[in-house]
């Protein structure tokens, strides 16, 4: 999938994004270490976030931003894609391939109102391709999509959940709901 990022928090937004993720292959073995160290692998200390978002918070430019690839043993595949017309990007194919398919968007979600997550391009990777299944996440988020409301805003085309076709999904809603309040 792809998100306009543009108006959200990037710190959140990566933390966000760490906490749904799961560390694999190598990765594993290093959040055992860091954990076992008491390095907290399950958070992002905001000097460090400070430090991976400088490049991209100091210009600018256009072009593509590498925040995180891994961190911690979490797999995040992170880059922020800056356009001319200022609006930034992110695609979380990458991210979704070794999380599960649609994890992009329930870390978007735990962390951003219903209203503030707009994505433009529905595309998810192929089950096959994902590293992780979660059948029930899979099916959950199919049906969120295809609530969808094409919105446009400036010439730019994007898609946001309805509120009133989320609350008929019941629990689906209420999960939505309550993660996004607990975290405020």
């Amino acid at each position: 999938m792809r998100f306009d990022i543009t108006d959200l928090d990037k710190k959140r937004l990566v933390q966000a994004f760490l906490n749904f993720s799961t560390p694999t292959g190598m990765g594993a073995i290093e959040y055992v270490v860091r954990a076992i160290n008491k390095d907290n692998p399950n958070t992002i200390p905001d000097w460090e976030l400070e430090n991976a978002l400088a490049e991209f918070n100091q210009n600018d430019r256009t072009g593509s931003f590498r925040i995180f690839d891994y961190y911690k043993g979490h797999p995040l595949k992170l880059i922020f894609y800056r356009k001319k017309n200022g609006q930034v990007i992110i695609d979380t194919l990458p991210y979704d391939i070794r999380n599960g398919r649609f994890f992009s968007l329930l870390a978007m979600l735990s962390e951003f109102a219903v209203n503030e997550v707009k994505i433009i391009q529905k595309k998810v990777p192929l089950k096959e391709n994902c590293k992780k299944k979660h059948p029930i996440v899979e099916s959950i988020f199919k049906e969120i999509c295809k609530n969808l409301e094409m919105k446009k805003d400036r010439d730019k085309k994007y898609y946001v959940m309805n509120k009133e076709n989320l609350k008929e999904l019941g629990f689906i809603y209420k999960f939505i709901c309550k993660n996004h309040q607990s975290n405020k």
